[in-house]
């Protein structure tokens, strides 16, 4: 299931302001809309019965991103649940805004792709000597032969931002442009589930463990599996991201002046913030720059038809003069 980034930011809010006028999160679920009402009326049922929340969330439910799910019941865990469901809806109104981004920059070119596909097989239905004749079958055969790809592309890339599971983001990540996008998405979620997870006041390597399962990115597991281990040892996991080369610049330098200054969650989700906004103009290149090939190909397609077409009358007009 994919999930709607501003269904969820609504439901989170209204789930913090139903806890902060003092109602237990079972009762929460009866107010706060969103998530479908069968699928709210089943998690109060639970939570009334005595399960805690992070038992009723654990598999999570298929319209709540595992990650949400694991910070929920850190939330619910350390007493600060309503603080949490607040950067949560913070978080989805960023998601939001970056789905409608991409949108934006792809009407035009998916309005030329539609025009070509119902268009141009009407010119192939031209014959110079006997006028126009349609054909229903082959017309719906050939709008649906461009449209029904294309169709299915749009929904795959709405699946794949509206899901964690592993296989689209690998299927992303092969892809020129996405590929780029998919690593700022990762160090975005990873930073922000990080400082959710220490604002919680958890320790610092259940933190990492925690954050560490918002992506699926290796180098970012990698960096926590080893800052980790830095931990357990004492040490500092800032040494860990001062090693990583890989790593910007500025998320270096963001980290490091957090730790320092006694500001470290609130530098991460600074992080988190920078990096989901350079993601989101990412998906909008990537989006346009595909969607405008494919209206290339569209356009170029339907010019080719029309010259075939005027080929077509010259080449009569040639054989009757030569009669």
């Amino acid at each position: 299931m994919a999930w709607n980034h501003g269904s969820l930011r609504s439901y989170y809010e209204q789930w913090a302001q139903a806890l902060e006028a003092g109602l237990t999160d079972a009762q929460a679920q009866e107010l706060a809309e969103g998530p479908p009402k069968g699928a709210r009326a089943r998690l109060a049922a639970e939570l009334e019965g005595g399960r805690a929340l992070s038992s009723v969330l654990h598999p999570p439910p298929p319209w709540l991103p595992r990650k949400d799910a694991r910070l929920l019941a850190l939330g619910s865990e350390t007493g600060k649940m309503p603080q949490t469901l607040r950067r949560l809806a913070a978080r989805h109104a960023l998601l939001s805004k970056r789905g409608r981004a991409a949108a934006l920059v792809a009407i035009y070119p998916l309005f030329v792709i539609h025009a070509a596909a119902f268009i141009f097989p009407l010119t192939g239905m031209i014959d110079m000597e006997a006028g126009f004749r349609f054909d229903a079958r082959s017309y719906a055969g050939s709008v649906l032969g461009v449209l029904l790809p294309l169709w299915i592309g749009l929904w795959l890339i709405r699946h794949a931002f509206g899901t964690d599971a592993p296989v689209w983001q690998k299927i992303m990540n092969c892809l020129p442009l996405w590929r780029g996008q998919q690593r700022l998405q990762a160090l975005s979620d990873f930073f922000f589930c990080l400082g959710v997870a220490l604002d919680a006041g958890i320790s610092a390597r259940r933190a990492w463990e925690t954050a560490s399962r918002s992506t699926n990115d290796t180098a970012i597991k990698d960096l926590s599996r080893r800052a980790g281990v830095v931990i357990e040892s004492g040490g500092d996991p800032g040494a860990v991201l001062r090693q990583a080369s890989w790593l910007p610049a500025d998320v270096r330098a963001l980290y490091q002046t957090g730790a320092m200054t006694g500001c470290l969650d609130a530098n991460l989700l600074k992080i988190a913030a920078l990096y989901e906004d350079r993601s989101r103009v990412r998906a909008a290149v990537a989006t346009g720059a595909y969607i405008a090939l494919l209206a290339g190909v569209a356009i170029a397609w339907m010019v080719y038809g029309i010259l075939q077409s005027y080929r077509s009358y010259f080449d009569g007009l040639l054989r009757f003069m030569e009669m």
